[in-house]
């Protein structure tokens, strides 16, 4: 039996909290039928005291320092993830690629991901845009290790967001101009100088125009 069940109810909530006895205790993630058409999401965890992740409750843990983010996937129906511990471990969940249904203007939307061990590469976010929008700010981390990332729309940096040195350090920039995306842009982050960076998170902030 799991230690921990959370259910996927919407596409951006916060599953029950886990209190950690400094034992290996199992999180069960259950995502409903009727949420299949979302079929990647993005756990965010964050724990009040020191503690380790593994996809395995015998596989290789993953030390996280207490108030440091920790980012998983969930693309079954039903997945699991192990932790060992002490705190109260917080768990939140975003679709990897957000996309409202509520039509119209001045609507404030997220675009969350994760790479899990990036390289020197240009990552595609958008392929071709379908909903003018600006990029208002973006937040970015790694679990461990560096690099340098830069957010393009159509091959040019935003300003702002064009040379970022990514750590362990959350960060939250702001766009401050060459952000806005029209029908058919392309969005990317271009990754250059890795040094064994390990789970990437961003979350993009954009509005539609």
């Amino acid at each position: 039996m799991p230690d921990q069940t959370g259910t996927i109810a919407s596409r951006n909530q916060v599953l029950p909290a886990l209190v950690m006895n400094s034992s290996v205790q199992q999180y069960l993630v259950l995502v409903p039928n009727s949420y299949n058409s979302y079929p990647n999401y993005v756990l965010a965890l964050q724990s009040t005291g020191d503690w380790s992740y593994s996809d395995a409750s015998s596989g290789v843990y993953f030390p996280v320092a207490a108030g440091a983010l920790y980012f998983t996937q969930v693309t079954q129906a039903s997945s699991s993830f192990y932790v060992n511990g002490a705190g109260t471990l917080s768990v939140a969940l975003y679709p990897l690629l957000y996309v409202s249904d509520v039509m119209g203007s001045n609507l404030i939307e997220q675009i969350p991901g994760l790479l899990e061990s990036p390289v020197a590469k240009t990552y595609i976010i958008l392929l071709s845009n379908d909903i003018p929008l600006e990029i208002d700010n973006m937040q970015i981390q790694t679990v461990s290790g560096t690099c340098t990332a830069s957010l393009n729309i159509n091959g040019t940096p935003v300003t702002g967001l064009g040379t970022i040195s990514v750590s362990s350090a959350p960060q939250t920039l702001t766009a401050t101009a060459l952000n806005v995306m029209a029908n058919g842009d392309e969005l990317t982050l271009v990754i250059t100088s890795p040094s064994t960076p390990q789970d990437l998170a961003f979350v993009i902030q954009t509005t539609r125009s």
